[in-house]
């Protein structure tokens, strides 16, 4: 039984195997193994293309879901009515709209085009879940004379918005933000005015808040990416005596303990090098698989943006994970380290 089970795990068939029972040594030829290799070799090359064939499917699925979210508009000129003021959190958006906004824009005699057009948008410089400085914004036929609550100016066109559809309750349009932001950045488009957060369906017609769309508007303008390899401008550096990992921009050199130290070589990252993602508390959780041992570990993780970067060291026997900003075009390179070899990965 033992034998039959060995020679089924290296892929021979029950028939095979009565045959080499049949046989004095009850052990498979060479010219027979050769041919199991070749046959293996096959089949692991059909296994690879319909790996390859099942991930392009999964990027063009991707990229067709992407394309229903995002798109490019213009938004012509118009006149709005508008409303500044702090509110406690986005959930009071409704009730504000309502209760606030609506009847005194009522009150004044405005006259709203169809189909109507309102957004929002913060003065705050950095994102807050609470104490808003909000403005909200509805188009209106033709300005009237100004109240305590409303007031009235014209809006010039915006030749160029980059937009995503995002469907729920208004305080998870945070992480849509960040989402747009990555693809313009990738993309190749630079923010050109007050991102915009227009309500289409919401509290006045919706009662379900999954069923509330909202459409981020980002007035824009398209820039030429510059493709430059990240290791021309980005250098690590690691000590293979004392361990430290240093990092320069440019053609700058690094020496410690008294040597020279070679750039880092840089690879992109494969799937193993993946990290598991978690967000928590306004941070980005990475858990990376590797067992963290003396003579295997991840020495450093680096995490690289156009205006900053931040190291975080590692050692053995602690657990393989940092904590990083939400930030969108973050770049993450992984410093490893196996005895002497010291190489590096970069995820895109």
């Amino acid at each position: 039984m033992n034998t039959i089970r060995r020679f089924k795990e290296l892929g021979f068939s029950l028939e095979e195997i009565g045959g080499l029972m049949d046989s004095n040594s009850q052990e498979p030829s060479l010219r027979l193994l050769e041919a199991k290799i070749l046959q293996t070799e096959a089949s692991l090359h059909q296994m690879l293309l319909r790996r390859d064939r099942l991930q392009a499917l999964i990027s063009s699925q991707q990229k067709y879901q992407i394309m229903e979210k995002i798109s490019i508009q213009n938004i012509p000129a118009m006149t709005v009515a508008y409303y500044r003021g702090i509110i406690p959190s986005y959930n009071a958006i409704g009730d504000l709209c309502c209760n606030v906004i609506g009847p005194e824009m009522a009150r004044l005699g405005c006259k709203c085009p169809e189909p109507g057009y309102c957004y929002t948008f913060e003065h705050d410089k950095e994102y807050k879940d609470h104490d808003i400085d909000f403005e909200y914004c509805e188009q209106v036929l033709e300005a009237k004379e100004d109240s305590e609550i409303i007031h009235f100016r014209h809006n010039p066109e915006i030749p160029l918005a980059v937009c995503m559809k995002v469907y729920g309750p208004y305080d998870q349009l945070y992480q849509s933000y960040i989402d747009l932001f990555a693809y313009m950045e990738k993309e190749g488009y630079r923010m050109a005015g007050a991102p915009r957060a227009c309500y289409v369906d919401g509290v006045w017609n919706q009662t379900d808040p999954q069923k509330w769309l909202t459409i981020i508007q980002v007035p824009a303008e398209k820039v030429a990416l510059l493709k430059v390899p990240m290791t021309n401008r980005l250098s690590l550096f690691c000590c293979p005596n004392c361990g430290n990992v240093a990092i320069t921009y440019g053609k700058g050199r690094m020496e410690c303990c008294g040597k020279t130290l070679d750039p880092i070589p840089v690879k992109p990252s494969e799937l193993a090098d993946q990290p598991t993602v978690t967000e928590t508390d306004g941070e980005y959780l990475l858990e990376y698989g590797l067992p963290m041992t003396k003579d295997y570990y991840i020495a450093a993780v680096v995490a690289e943006r156009h205006d900053s970067v931040q190291l975080f060291r590692l050692f053995p026997e602690q657990s393989a994970q940092v904590r990083i900003p939400i930030l969108a075009g973050t770049k993450i390179y992984i410093v490893y380290r196996q005895g002497s070899r010291i190489w590096a990965t970069l995820q895109k």
